[in-house]
Order: C-alpha cells, then sequence, then structure tokens
C-alpha cells in the first residue's frame, strides 16, 4: 500500500510539473519573457521561454499541499514538519523570486549573491544549523563557526547548480540525480519526510525534463537553477544528519561531487586567468564534455553517468556506514576526470603553479612594502618580445584549428601596448563552443592576456588549452632566463 501510494505522488507530480512546464512555455512566450541567444555565452539557436523556476516551485507546492489534506501514510508526520518545511518553501519561493527578477533585469554578482545569503539566513533561523560534523567516527564541535558554515553550504550549493546550467537540460538532470540520492540516503538514515519530499522533488525535475531535453522548450533561468540548489542543499543536511545531531561531512561533499568540483575549477580558472571569480565563462564541465562529444545529449548522457557514479558511492557509504567508500568513490571520480584531461587538468596545473611561484615569493617580498611589492620590477617587454610571442601562438592556431586568437599587453610603460588579434580566415564554424584567457607571466607579475576560442567541432579541447598553457610556460622560463643573462626573449616551438 505504502510503495503504491509513493508511485501514484511521483506520477501526479511529474504530470503536474510537465503541465505547469507546457504552460508556462506558452505564457512566457506571449509575454516576452524569453532567453536570447548572443552568439557568445547563449549558443541555443531560437529565443527561448524561461521560467522553469516557477513551473518547479508550483509543483512542489501542489504536492506538498495535496499531502497534508488527502488521507495518506505521511499526513500527520508532514503537520508535525511544518516548522522547518514552510519555511523551506517559503525560501523556495524567495530565491525563485531573486532569480526571476536577475532574469529580467541582469543583477549585479554581488547583488544576486546578497539576495542568496539572505534567503540561507532565513532558512537558518528555522532549521537547526550545523553544530557538529563528523569524519571517520570522529567529530567536531564547530561552536561560534556553526552560523558561518550552515550558510556558506547554502550559498555554495545554490551557485554550483546555477553554474553547472550551461547546456540544455545540464543542471534538471544533475539536480533529478542529486534529489533522488537525497532521497535514499534520508531514507537510510531513517529521514521519512525528507526521504518524501526529496522524492517529490526528483519527480518535478522529471517532469520539467520533458521540456528541458535538448533541443530546450523552456529554460530554468536562474531561478530554476538556484532553486534547486539552494533547496537540495538544505535537504542534504537534513537527510545526512544522524541521531546524535552531527552531519557526517563525508556524504554531502560525496554527494556533491560534480557541482563542488565545477566550481572549484572554475574560481581556479578564474583566478588563474586574471579574473574576478563571478565572470561567467564557457568552460564549465558541460561545455567541456559538448566540445569532446559534440552533441548535447551525449554531453548529458556522461554528466548523468558521473553524477551517478558519485551518488552510488554516497548511497554504499550511508548503507556501510563508512566514510572511507564515500571518500575513495568521490576522489576516483575527480582523479578519472582530471587524470584523462576530461576536465580541470589544465586548470588545476595553472594553480599549482601559482601557488608554487607563491609559495617561493614569500622570503624575498617579506621585506616590502605592498606597494613596492606590487611596482618593484615589474618587467617591461619590447616589440620584438611581444611579436615573438604572437608568432608562435598564430602558429599553434594554426596547427591546431583555433578559430580565433588575441594577446593585449596589461600597463604598458609605452603610451600604446602591445595589442593583436587573429581569426581564422575560413572558421568551420562561426559559433566557438570554447574561449579561455589567460595571463603572460614574467618574473611573478602578469604583463598581458591571451584570448583563445575553437570551433565547435574540436573535440579535444583539454589538449588545446594544455598546449597554450605549456607555451606560456616556455615563454616565461626562458623570459626569466633572458633577464638574468640580458639576451633578448625569443619563444621556441616544440
Amino acid at each position: 500500500m505504502m510503495l503504491t501510494t509513493l508511485v501514484a505522488i511521483g506520477l501526479i507530480t511529474f504530470a503536474v510539473t510537465s503541465a505547469l512546464s507546457a504552460a508556462i512555455t506558452s505564457l512566457a512566450s506571449r509575454v516576452g519573457f524569453v532567453d536570447r541567444p548572443d552568439g557568445d555565452r547563449k549558443m541555443h539557436q531560437n529565443p527561448t521561454p524561461m521560467g522553469g523556476g516557477l513551473a518547479l516551485f508550483s509543483a512542489i507546492m501542489i504536492a506538498v499541499f495535496l499531502l497534508r489534506v488527502v488521507p495518506n501514510p505521511w499526513r500527520q508526520s508532514l503537520v508535525e514538519a511544518g516548522p522547518w518545511l514552510w519555511p523551506w518553501l517559503i525560501g523556495g519561493g524567495a530565491i525563485v523570486l531573486i532569480g526571476t527578477i536577475d532574469d529580467c533585469l541582469a543583477l549585479r554578482a554581488r547583488q544576486k549573491l546578497a539576495g542568496q545569503l539572505t534567503v540561507a539566513a532565513f532558512l537558518v533561523v528555522f532549521f537547526p544549523t550545523v553544530q557538529r560534523i563528523g569524519c571517520f567516527g570522529h567529530q567536531v564541535e564547530l561552536g561560534a563557526l556553526a552560523l558561518p558554515v550552515t550558510l556558506l553550504w547554502m550559498a555554495l550549493t545554490t551557485n554550483a547548480i546555477n553554474l553547472l546550467d550551461g547546456i540544455d537540460g545540464a543542471a534538471t538532470v544533475v539536480g533529478s540525480v542529486l534529489a533522488a540520492t537525497i532521497a535514499i540516503v534520508a531514507a537510510i538514515n531513517g529521514h521519512a519526510i525528507v526521504a518524501l519530499v526529496g522524492m517529490i522533488f526528483a519527480a518535478s525535475l522529471f517532469g520539467f525534463l520533458r521540456h528541458n531535453f535538448p533541443p530546450a522548450r523552456i529554460f530554468l533561468g536562474d531561478g530554476g537553477a538556484m532553486l534547486i540548489g539552494l533547496l537540495l542543499g538544505a535537504l542534504t543536511l537534513f537527510a545526512s544528519r544522524q541521531e546524535s545531531g552531527a552531519v557526517p561531512v563525508i556524504v554531502p561533499l560525496t554527494i556533491w561531487t560534480i557541482p563542488l568540483l565545477d566550481t572549484t575549477i572554475a574560481v581556479c580558472r578564474r583566478t588563474v586567468g586574471g579574473h574576478g571569480i563571478f565572470k561567467p565563462d564557457r568552460d564549465h564541465l558541460p561545455h567541456r564534455l559538448m566540445a569532446l562529444l559534440t552533441s548535447n545529449r551525449q554531453a548529458l548522457a556522461w554528466l548523468a553517468a558521473f553524477c551517478l557514479a558519485s551518488s552510488m558511492a554516497a548511497i554504499f557509504g550511508a548503507l556501510l556506514m563508512s566514510d572511507m567508500v564515500g571518500i575513495l568513490g568521490a576522489i576516483g571520480l575527480v582523479g578519472f576526470l582530471v587524470s584523462t584531461h576530461v576536465f580541470g587538468h589544465a586548470e588545476l596545473f595553472a594553480a599549482a603553479r601559482r601557488l608554487g611561484r607563491l609559495g617561493r615569493s614569500f622570503p624575498q617580498t617579506s621585506l616590502e612594502t605592498p606597494s613596492s611589492a606590487d611596482h618593484k620590477g615589474a618587467p617591461a617587454l619590447s616589440i620584438g618580445q611581444w611579436g615573438s610571442i604572437w608568432s608562435t601562438l598564430v602558429g599553434s592556431a594554426v596547427r591546431y584549428d583555433w578559430s580565433e586568437v588575441s594577446l593585449a599587453e596589461k600597463a604598458p610603460s609605452r603610451k600604446r601596448g602591445y595589442c593583436a588579434a587573429w581569426t581564422a580566415p575560413h572558421p568551420k564554424t562561426d559559433d566557438p563552443h570554447w574561449r579561455i584567457d589567460l595571463p603572460v607571466m614574467v618574473a611573478g607579475h602578469v604583463v598581458g592576456h591571451v584570448t583563445v576560442a575553437s570551433a565547435r567541432n574540436r573535440s579535444e579541447a583539454s589538449r588545446d588549452i594544455q598546449e597554450l598553457l605549456g607555451l606560456l610556460m616556455s615563454f616565461e622560463m626562458q623570459s626569466q632566463e633572458a633577464a638574468n643573462t640580458s639576451l633578448p626573449v625569443c619563444l621556441q616551438q616544440e
């Protein structure tokens, strides 16, 4: 009887979400609430309606309301869960509103982050904060850190899903796998209502996926992506909580391996590239999979497979009450993606070099004031040196079928800095599929930036980026030697 009721709840939620998605698609088209392609980050072919977050949120609200009024085995438990369930739903409505405003008015990243933290703070008022974390049988009291750690987790999961939402269906597929995993882990740990709500969430996401599957007829928008991240982030804490009140840190991290890896790599990429961490780009995991597979549906399939791998590790870890199972699964998945150059290899390599350079600089800069450290000894390259870099870059562009290359000097000592750009004379497509901006370093100083874009049909994006990093590293080493010997710099190509 209980299993039949669960199946009925899932099917009803699926149908309601599907119907609401169709209705909102039609309404959004009529009122002009659409996402228009811009030829850069937004690569879809036609204006596509937004508002998927509203469909998801409405379906979840309807399902919870029906479960509270229609006789069922969980009716009384849902009433008792009201002190956290209603704030959870109110927070979801608030984050959808913030995301919808952002979709309409393009809020600044800091404004959006402030809104996310406000909603997360509201939830923390009603939710128990993470007072203790457990790992390998040991528990650590967070004390004064309990509140900021809980807020940080909420903000992290909210943005992690939003960052992944780069191709049709990506955030929906990832959210579906995560919601189902959270429901199973909650059931294993004896949190029946959390498991029920997680199952409702998963069913609503599957209902929306019918319309969001490539080619998508409706997009989640920021409101929908942030809704998935915030509400599933909160449910993860509830699902993982033990009877002692401690939250095993390995379980949430394992469940969220793919979204957190993508966020970490994005921060590394943007920091090493000399950009702010809020600057959007097209180098997230879904974009890389698209570059390798040239098919949105194949990219979604592999993205789901990676999420399922970490989910299985989390589920078996919960069943066996073993943190080691979860952490080995997460490390193995990350190791596979990085070692095979599918994702993250170039960024982690560049970040490691930056950290190594920073560590070597401490003894030299500790006696200098900040102003002198910033300006003293900053190199100024000659036109010939910039020309050497440029000629090598253009040669690599022809050799590796890059579609665009540009080079720009930063803070030049001359009135006009070196600047050059190249575009393939006969590009195979006008739709570059990935683009990366990296710093040109000399003696620990950023002296310029190089930008490379590759055509959609490139199948080895990681190799191309590694090639570019190798060229820049070669130039940096040779320029350092030239500075020590007063010889001209000449970039050599292997």
